[in-house]
């Protein structure tokens, strides 16, 4: 390769900076705001949500764009050993912010792990009592929600999306305090997990001046419910190329695509093999009521 030929590459395109990025947070999809039409999350304790999840995008110090990494296991047939694809191994993802004078940030995704065990504000969210019993575990579909991650150009316009699918935050970093001449902004780290990444379509994003119907948003699920397969081969889209179907697992519907397991009663359970339905008349996060 010629310097020159180097050079004519980079003048009529241009190289990803790392300091031009914004992101977008959606709330849980069980949250009353989380856009989902469901409520069995509840509200966060500590209000901090009331005023939407905008102002968490201008006070994002960094982000770590996520990794994804193939599993192998070793297979032999005639010869030597080789390794074979078997798992989809997917990295967290860590951002930093900083904290406004009242700490609205930090409230933000304390209420939110807060929420994911029980502790909302006192009257909201979905239960057989008059509050959600704390210290209980709500439904994975309830606390999950979607980040942005959008590389921007030195225009300002969206460069790239990705997507983090099914979202939510396992930790909340510490604060560090300390005496010194000049006080320093406070700051502290947030780690999500989620199920799985792509890029997306960079239309449609909230800073986007764009008004054009080009790309696709990225859909969530609503609820408890498993959803079915025409919904996962939605979510799953990547270019011009769909995710294969999923084979039909012993006990599906077919028709409506949903999984139904037989209790030991007979009766049928529609949640999808990970989750845990509580027996009646438990105290719990989530709402019992028949398949």
């Amino acid at each position: 390769m010629k310097v020159s030929e180097f050079n004519n590459h980079i003048k009529t395109g241009d190289l990803a900076r790392n300091n031009l990025y914004s992101v977008e947070i959606y709330l849980p999809q069980g949250h009353t705001g989380g856009g989902m039409g469901k409520v069995n999350f509840g509200e966060f304790y500590t209000g901090a949500e009331t005023e939407g999840t905008g102002f968490l995008s201008f006070m994002t110090k960094s982000v770590t764009l996520p990794g994804k990494s193939i599993g192998t296991i070793e297979a032999k047939r005639f010869g030597p050993v080789y390794k074979v694809a078997n798992d989809l191994i997917v990295d967290t993802v860590s951002m930093t912010f900083m904290c406004s004078a009242d700490y609205k940030e930090h409230k933000f995704f304390e209420g939110w792990i807060a929420g994911i065990m029980g502790a909302v504000k006192p009257g909201t969210g979905a239960t057989v009592s008059t509050n959600r019993q704390i210290y209980t575990l709500g439904y994975y579909y309830d606390y999950v929600g979607r980040v942005n991650i959008i590389p921007l150009d030195r225009q300002g316009g969206a460069a790239a999306n990705i997507v983090l699918l099914e979202a939510y935050p396992t930790a909340l970093g510490p604060i560090e305090m300390a005496w010194g001449d000049a006080g320093e902004v406070a700051n502290f780290t947030v780690t999500w997990s989620f199920k799985d990444w792509n890029h997306t379509s960079v239309t449609g994003w909230n800073a986007d001046p764009d008004s054009g119907t080009t790309g696709s948003e990225v859909k969530g699920y609503a609820g408890t419910e498993a959803p079915d397969r025409k919904a996962l081969r939605e979510h799953y889209t990547f270019g011009e190329g769909v995710v294969p179907a999923f084979r039909d697992a012993p006990g599906n519907t077919g028709d409506t695509g949903k999984y139904t397991q037989i209790s030991a009663d007979g009766t049928r359970i529609g949640r999808v093999p990970h989750e845990t339905k509580r027996a009646p008349g438990k105290e719990g996060s989530g709402k019992y009521g028949p398949s």
